[in-house]
């Protein structure tokens, strides 16, 4: 779970940035639910090699597609069904320099 002092979060992370100055953005929004694949809603066993996998599918089409900016939605903070990765900033190491962070549900 997360402090709710960070429920809303902007974020600068130092990394290179490459910008084309051109007027044109490119913005992707994917559900990700939180890397379980489809076994989201159900009730089995979901190894870490199975979330390992997930999130090397999701890095690999983000690399194909660049997009300028990412909204992600089912997106886990050090969860414990996750194996307490933290996605959003496994992503981020893919070079985007900002994150902003909206949470809206988070189990107590």
């Amino acid at each position: 779970t997360l402090d709710e002092s960070s429920y809303a979060q902007l974020s600068k992370k130092t990394c290179p940035i490459s910008i084309d100055n051109d007027s044109i953005y490119s913005i992707v929004t994917y559900n990700i639910g939180y890397l379980s694949g489809m076994t989201n809603n159900k009730a089995v066993i979901k190894p870490k090699k199975m979330f390992d996998n997930n999130l090397e599918k999701v890095l690999t089409e983000f690399k194909k597609v660049n997009p300028d900016i990412i909204a992600f939605q089912e997106i886990d903070y050090d969860a414990s069904r996750s194996y307490n990765v933290n996605q959003e900033q496994e992503i981020l190491n893919l070079g985007y320099p900002y994150s902003a962070k909206g949470v809206n549900w988070d189990e107590r």
